[in-house]
């Protein structure tokens, strides 16, 4: 893992583009996982939007974007669509439904209770999203 790098993109790049830039240098899917895991959601959806195309893309690193931007709100249809999170989350829910992203050596553990997984699987969502990597 490449903390310099890490730092390096949360601290130390000036702007949007820099960091966008400074993505393609990440050559290992712990690095990706360890900044996805810190970045910062206030800085919006252009960034993660970029990771989801990234070499180093594994299915828990994409199960960690879906639920930090809230994609389970597409569950229960409380999302707005008309909404930069809208069209994120519903393209990464297709390419996890789709098989794009494979398990890798990173682990995630789904932000669910008992109750909400249950209620998901009865209400027919993917064991997918509702399975810890």
């Amino acid at each position: 893992m490449n903390n310099d790098l890490i730092d390096k993109l949360l601290y130390d790049c000036e702007d949007r583009n820099e960091v966008l830039k400074e993505i393609d240098n990440i050559t290992d899917e712990e690095t990706l996982y360890s900044y996805v895991s810190q970045y910062n959601w206030d800085d919006g959806f252009i960034i993660p939007s970029k990771i989801i195309d990234h070499k180093c893309m594994s299915l828990s690193i994409a199960l960690m974007l879906f639920y930090d931007a809230e994609g389970d709100l597409l569950f229960t249809d409380e999302i707005d669509h008309s909404t930069p999170q809208y069209e994120f989350v519903s393209k990464l829910y297709n390419r996890i439904l789709n098989g794009t992203y494979k398990v890798g050596l990173t682990k995630y553990e789904i932000p669910l209770t008992k109750v909400e997984i249950f209620k998901y699987l009865k209400q027919g969502i993917n064991s997918i999203f509702l399975t810890n990597i």
